[in-house]
């Protein structure tokens, strides 16, 4: 059970982190498309996937260079994100006096999905957002082998990425809400009608389009054009070097699980560059999928809506199955290491397990009313292609010889 169980578990996080690069490289799309517009250039909403797949193509060809390279870089991008985002929370808090009430920030919300009396339902689905945020603090346990005293530093890291999320992204998104004037949202999601007119033609305006245009309104009416500009910039970068991490992130999962032999075509997928000692062949397989990804929005308006369900899905669910282990049939046998949580490790184990298990379920349900085949929900399409995919593999190959992750490195061949 532990070989199948271990192997789902690699497949849904490399599913997941694989969706997350799509994700992070339309966000920033969306932004750049945004700026665009202040400087009177108006270009279709649908032109981000083109913006977004010139993004991926810079992540993975950066993820590329040689790994003692990117230290610098990465050390350089978590200072920037953190100070990045204290500064524009101060800046927005501290800008205007025609702030939104608190009575807005605090009990209303905009329905914008077309289900009118269903709080609880709309409610629900504004969890998505936030489970995207926090589905990306497994990322010091997948560069653990690039770690010193990974056992302690590891897991250490990922409870304060969890606690600094928390606090920096609380107080973000409430800055924000305090910057829509008068609590009038309606002036904050104009980007998209703005852009309509100037191309003088109808256009679907995707989620991801109608983020960008209103984050860049919000900014302009806390501090006027320029200011907000600058402010939108700020986001984009932050972005940027998010998506370069997350890339980097997906390669180290991927190659893990090449490495182990859980992927068809593992010996060739597992192969290092000799000179840069990268994952290339890895990057480049999970660009390919990216890309793929992107190009779903072509097809259907709802599917970066999608991409961030599968994202936070497959995450969620690589998270699950390890806990639900420890907490059941692991219970009694489980040896801790360096760094636990002790007493409170099966209680706190109980609460994890049984708050992912049920916010995972959310994500396949409709975003959108009416139902229609350009806004339905293709999360559980899509996700179940994938299991099929993972699951045939599993019966007709991996099940043979694949036992579960191998902890000596030296057990495979790399080159």
């Amino acid at each position: 059970m532990g070989a199948v169980l271990s192997y789902l578990c690699g497949w849904f996080n490399f599913v997941g982190n694989t969706a997350s690069n799509t994700a992070f490289a339309q966000g920033l799309a969306s932004l750049l498309v945004a700026s665009l517009q202040y400087w009177g250039i108006f270009i279709h909403p649908h032109s981000t996937v083109g913006i977004g797949i010139a993004v991926l193509t810079i992540w993975s060809l950066i993820n590329i260079l040689r790994i003692d390279k990117q230290g610098f870089l990465n050390n350089f991008a978590a200072a920037y994100q953190v100070l990045s985002t204290i500064v524009i929370i101060i800046v927005v808090l501290a800008a205007r006096d025609a702030r939104a009430p608190a009575d807005f920030v605090f009990t209303e919300y905009y329905n914008g999905t077309g289900y009118e009396g269903m709080d609880g339902y709309v409610v629900l689905l504004g969890l998505l957002t936030t489970l995207f945020a926090f589905s990306g603090y497994d990322a010091g346990g997948h560069i653990a082998e690039e770690t010193q005293n990974a056992t302690k530093e590891a897991p250490r890291g990922i409870l304060v990425t969890v606690v600094a999320a928390s606090i920096l992204g609380f107080l973000y998104v409430l800055g924000l809400l305090f910057a829509i004037p008068n609590g009038n949202i309606d002036l904050v999601i104009a980007g998209c009608t703005v852009a309509n007119e100037a191309l003088n033609e109808t256009m679907i305006c995707t989620s991801t389009s109608m983020s960008g245009y209103a984050l860049m309104n919000l900014f302009e009416y806390a501090i006027g054009p320029v200011g907000g500009f600058v402010l939108t910039i700020m986001v984009t970068l932050n972005i940027f070097f998010a998506g370069i991490a997350s890339v980097t992130v997906t390669a180290r999962i991927g190659f893990a699980m090449a490495r182990d032999g859980a992927f068809p075509g593992s010996e060739f997928l597992r192969q290092l560059n000799p000179s840069t000692k990268s994952p290339v062949r890895i990057i480049f397989f999970t660009y390919v999928l990216g890309v793929l990804l992107m190009l779903l929005q072509l097809i259907n308006s709802a599917a970066f809506t999608a991409i961030v369900s599968l994202t936070t899905i497959g995450l969620q669910i690589s998270y699950a199955l390890p806990i639900w282990m420890r907490i059941t049939i692991s219970r009694d046998t489980f040896v801790p290491s360096t760094f636990s949580l002790g007493r409170y490790s099966i209680v706190m184990g109980w609460a994890a397990a049984l708050w992912l298990t049920a916010t995972s379920c959310l994500f396949f349900w409709p975003f959108e009313y009416p139902i229609t085949v350009h806004n339905m929900n293709y999360t559980s399409v899509v996700v179940f292609a994938l299991a099929t995919i993972a699951t045939v593999f599993w019966i007709f190959s991996a099940r043979h010889w694949f036992k579960g992750p191998k902890h000596i490195a030296s057990e495979v061949e790399l080159y």
